[in-house]
Parts: C-alpha cells; structure tokens; sequence
C-alpha cells in the first residue's frame, strides 16, 4: 500500500504541473504497430494509406508506455489532420546508432509547411498563451514535443517540396 506521503507528493507534483513519469523497459516495436493500427479508422475516413515498416528485431528503449502511448497518437492524429486527403503516410521503426528512431512520412508536394509546423510545435512554450492555444488547433503537435523532450527523447521535424512532411522520434535505447 502507499503511504500518505505518496499521496502528498502525488498531489503537490499534480498542483505544480509536474508530471511523474514511470520509467519501464519494453520493446517499441508492438507500441508503434497498435498506434498504427489505433489511427486505421481516421485514417480512412480522410482516405490516407498509412503503411507502416516496422525492425524485424526488438528495439527495447526505457521510457514511460502511457505517454509514449499519447506522443505516438498526438503526433500521428495531428500529422492525419493536416495533411491532404488521399495522400500517404508511411512509419518506419528502427535503432540506429545506439537510438530508436521512428520516422512519420508525408510525401507531397503540397506540405504542411515549416512555418505552420513552427506555429503548431510551439504552442505550448509560451506559458501565458495556454488557455488561448488549448482551443487552437494543432496541439497536439507541441504536447507531443513535450512529452518527449521531457522523457529525454527528440522530436523533430521538417515540411517542403522536396521531402513532403517529416517528422523523427527519438529516444535512447534501453
């Protein structure tokens, strides 16, 4: 059973906007293919063929489930948001260089742009603007940001004629 300092620290943190994570050690692999397969139905209704290129291998990284679970839909949901009807996203899994990287690709020639995509990722780092960006659109893109930062990983992402729209989870391997 917890104690009743648990509960305090539990709710001091709450009451300060901190967020405790819980750290545990899975394979990313069958996190990436459920979110996948999570987005199936949005995905159709906007008619995006979504594929998805997953390591053959484990690819075990030490990282809270939860909120990968909310980065993995955030992004994804968002990125299925944004771009056109008809087009296609394709996921690819791999660890490289000691890293796990997830890649979302958009390719087209009518991107979402850098600009917007700033606009969007950055919603959150003004502190003032929070009630007023909640009801904006594309928040998810700068929650998810944050969620991974936090987590010691990378979002980053790139959006123009010649790569369409890009974007690249990373995070250490466990």
């Amino acid at each position: 059973s917890r104690g009743l300092g648990d509960v305090y620290k539990r709710q001091a943190e709450a009451e300060t906007g901190r967020i405790t994570y819980t750290m545990e050690q899975f394979d990313i692999i069958p996190e990436v293919e459920k979110a996948a397969i999570a987005l199936v139905d949005a995905a159709s209704i906007k008619q995006v063929n979504l594929q998805v290129h997953l390591s053959p291998s484990e690819i075990m990284v030490n990282i809270d489930k939860v909120f990968l679970r909310h980065i993995f839909f955030k992004l994804l949901s968002n990125v299925i948001r944004f771009i056109h009807k008809g087009s296609s996203i394709s996921i690819h899994a791999n660890d490289l260089d000691g890293a796990c990287i997830i890649e979302v690709i958009n390719n087209t020639n009518n991107p979402i742009g850098m600009e917007k995509l700033d606009e969007y990722f950055n919603r959150l780092a003004n502190p003032y603007q929070s009630e007023e960006a909640s009801s904006q659109t594309g928040i998810g893109f700068s929650i998810a940001k944050q969620l991974t930062e936090e987590m010691g990983g990378t979002l980053t992402y790139e959006s123009n004629i010649t790569i369409g729209n890009y974007f690249k989870l990373k995070f250490k391997l466990a």
